[in-house]
């Protein structure tokens, strides 16, 4: 059903399958746009790294 066989390594590596998935749940159950949805992925990934830094 997925190709996960690439020809190239370029490129950014594609979101989990199920990631995805959670993704679109999200943005339905919460009325987000692509861009909103995008800018709320970034500020997370954003607020977890700097949780890590932190900690360590």
């Amino acid at each position: 059903m997925l190709n996960t066989n690439k020809k190239s390594t370029a490129g950014c590596k594609p979101y989990d399958v199920v990631m995805m998935f959670k993704i679109i749940l999200l943005k339905r159950f919460y009325n987000l746009s692509d861009e909103q949805t995008e800018y709320q992925i970034n500020k997370k990934k954003t607020t977890a790294l700097n949780q890590k830094l932190v900690v360590e």
